[in-house]
């Protein structure tokens, strides 16, 4: 894996809940848009933030 995917990946899970600088923010979208290794990780975390978004909401939002 190459330095810079170590480093993207590193960050991805406070990139995926949005607590990175706006500056981090592009510097982990723009290799996004050129990796698809790390994009598809991305999308696998990004999947697992919004199950576990979803489960922290009341049972009343869950089933309207």
């Amino acid at each position: 894996m190459k330095t810079e995917c170590s480093v993207v990946r590193d960050l991805l899970p406070l990139y995926v809940e949005d607590m990175v600088s706006p500056e981090t923010a592009q510097y982990v979208k723009s290799h996004l848009d050129e990796c698809p290794e790390c994009q598809s990780e991305y999308e696998s975390l990004k999947e697992g933030a919004e199950l576990v978004s979803i489960e922290k909401k009341p049972m009343s939002e869950v089933t309207e």
